[in-house]
């Protein structure tokens, strides 16, 4: 008998599996109310998009003026009192200002009709999160009980949930804050926020389309906040509900099970493997959650002879899972060739972390002395192939103008390249001898050979300069360091690019994915007309061609072609899946966000930078956060 229940102990069935199974079910539960809870900010969004339109038709004059004296007179108090009747049925009324019973102005009636919106939406969020997370309790928790008992082949002693301890579990707050206090917040921020677009515009006359285009970045980056809200509360309630299975069961210890991958966060995986006591345990110190998004888990803990010999990890390079022995995630990183990082400081889960604002975090603009232009030494290569001291001294002074992060970057890593001239413009990155190729005439006229294309003066040397970075600082992994590093929004930079470009594409006008498209190309090509040039807006035009397009070279004439974001369709004769190409393609994104990215901010690209930051805002945060990564490391 004990040698049965032995074996039944060692199955990879059992702690690590069952656990890290519990939790990826926990998530697959979220998906539909993460969903219903975007749809209602998609549908806040359209009827504030309307309400913007509806302010443009009645007020914005031909000469690109609001009529002000128009906005400032009083709504009609049959308008106000329908406004009213809707917020008490909501239980909204008591947090209107007092002389909103007698009048409000038109602006400030649409200022209302948006905070009101929100507050809808807000709700509806309320409500989902508070139906997922008591699934998430219910089910994590009897689970939790369930492969306890199977393990040991009994019955043990255990209180059924109950609806007391379902509310008690559920008034645990994070940081002392409850998710519903952090919707509150976030709603009326999201509505500050656009308001203040729209007083703005009003103030400076400002296009409708610029202003409707401002609004909805503004709802992206609200989507974006509501659905890691979500899954960092059903993460915390889940593992809530599993310490306190744990301690009706009588058990003492717990191990810390983070993910074997190469998107583990630094402090997942110091914590991974670590035994502690359950009576001594405190989430966000040493129970799970430790960051919004977390993807960490537990098991229980029973002593060495009781663990399993096997545990489940994820191939860096494929995606594909595989067993792997039983050994802590530094040993594992070790043999998978993965280099250890050191865990830095990761923002712990409080009520600043779940805002909308996004601050956009620009790199350093601090210039080193000319004393110290020494330090960044030009590679054996590239000053050979340079030629002369006049070509030298030029490139040493642009570099010498980055920014002290990108400077910090080149002194660390550029010995490791190599680089080779490129007569006929054939510039180029390669893992294979870790060699950039660039031409060189083109490094001071942007000419790129045969090609028909004109770049700006250094913006293709340092892209691919970038390229090479970004590879050398992500040893072990082919992808490099934007296909290792998971950032503090829980994913890659290429990841974020993808989801961020196909959320704005779904907000796009359209009864199907084609015209959406259609839409969307449409605003950016009209941004030629804005004041930006196609080198202006060619690396927005390759992005959102590579992830939100079936072929973005076609529809904006400039870009990667289609095949070189798919990748293979098949290996050794056996074809991929759906899921393997989108991994195919959010990697390589995530290498040329960074290798454009890093381009721009070098060269302090104004231009360049205003695009990301319309169209691509999170992925412009979430690359300076690498980008500052990559110079510590």
């Amino acid at each position: 008998m004990k040698d049965r229940e032995k074996n039944e102990t060692r199955s990879v069935d059992y702690w690590q599996n069952r656990a890290a199974a519990r939790f990826e079910n926990q998530e697959q539960q979220s998906l539909s109310y993460i969903h219903r809870i975007k749809n209602a900010y998609t549908d806040a969004e359209i009827r504030t998009i309307q309400e913007i339109k509806r302010l443009y038709a009645n007020y914005y004059r031909n000469d690109k003026t609001f009529d002000k004296f128009a906005l400032q007179g009083i709504e009609p108090s049959g308008n106000i009192a329908r406004f009213k009747a809707e917020m008490e049925r909501l239980g909204l009324n008591q947090y209107l200002p007092e002389n909103y019973d007698f009048r409000m102005t038109r602006l400030e009636m649409l200022n209302n009709q948006i905070w009101a919106e929100l507050k809808k939406a807000g709700i509806e969020q309320n409500n989902l999160t508070a139906n997922s997370v008591v699934n998430t309790i219910n089910n994590s928790y009897n689970q939790a009980i369930f492969d306890t008992e199977k393990q040991f082949g009994s019955l043990l002693t255990f209180s059924k949930l109950n609806s007391r301890t379902v509310q008690e579990i559920l008034n645990y707050k994070i940081e002392g804050k409850h998710f519903s206090n952090r919707i509150w917040t976030n709603t009326d921020i999201l509505a500050e926020q656009i308001n203040s677009k729209i007083a703005t515009a009003v103030a400076i006359g400002q296009s409708p389309e610029k202003t409707i285009r401002e609004v909805r970045e503004r709802f992206d980056v609200g989507r974006f906040y509501a659905e890691r809200l979500v899954r960092t509360e059903s993460a915390f309630y889940h593992n809530s509900a599993e310490l306190r299975a744990y301690q009706e069961l009588g058990v003492e210890k717990y191990r810390i099970i983070a993910t074997l991958d190469g998107r583990t966060s630094d402090i997942c995986q110091h914590k991974d493997h670590k035994v502690f006591k359950i009576s001594e345990a405190k989430q966000g110190v040493n129970f799970p959650p430790f960051h919004p998004l977390c993807r960490t888990t537990t098991a229980a803990y029973f002593g060495e002879e009781f663990e399993p010999e096997t545990r489940i990890a994820r191939n860096p390079k494929t995606g594909e899972n595989y067993e792997t022995p039983n050994m802590s995630y530094e040993k594992w990183a070790k043999v998978s060739g993965i280099s250890k990082v050191e865990p830095d400081s990761v923002p712990s889960i409080s009520p600043a972390d779940d805002k909308i604002e996004v601050k956009i975090k620009k790199p350093p603009t601090k210039k080193v002395n000319n004393s110290d232009i020494k330090s960044l030494k030009l590679e054996d290569s590239l000053a050979q192939a340079l030629k002369t001291d006049d070509i030298r001294e030029k490139v040493v002074g642009k570099l010498n103008a980055m920014p002290e992060t990108h400077r910090s970057i080149w002194a660390k890593f550029s010995s490791e390249l190599s680089f080779k001239d490129s007569p006929l413009g054939n510039d180029n990155f390669s893992v294979l001898g870790n060699k950039v190729s660039v031409r060189i005439a083109g490094i001071f006229d942007g000419s790129t050979g045969n090609r028909k294309d004109i770049r700006k003066p250094f913006e293709v040397f340092l892209h691919e300069y970038g390229h090479g970075f970004d590879h050398r600082a992500g040893r072990g992994s082919f992808y490099g360091a934007t296909g290792k590093f998971e950032l503090s929004n829980g994913k890659t930079l290429g990841e974020t690019v993808f989801d961020e470009a196909n959320r704005y594409l779904k907000t796009k006008e359209g009864r199907n994915l084609a015209y959406r498209r259609h839409n969307l190309s449409i605003e950016l090509k009209n941004e030629l007309e804005n004041g930006y040039s196609k080198n202006d807006l060619a690396s927005i035009f390759d992005l959102y061609g590579g992830a939100a397009f079936s072929n973005g070279l076609r529809v904006f004439g400039m870009g990667h072609e289609q095949r070189y974001w798919d990748g293979r369709k098949t290996i050794r004769g056996v074809k991929l899946s759906k899921e393997q190409i989108e991994n195919h393609k959010k990697r390589f994104l995530g290498s040329e966000a960074f290798a454009e990215m890093f381009s721009a901010t070098a060269r302090d690209d104004k231009k360049e930078i205003e695009l990301y930051e319309k169209y691509l805002p999170e992925s412009f945060n979430m690359f300076n956060e690498l980008l500052e990564r990559i110079s510590k490391l």
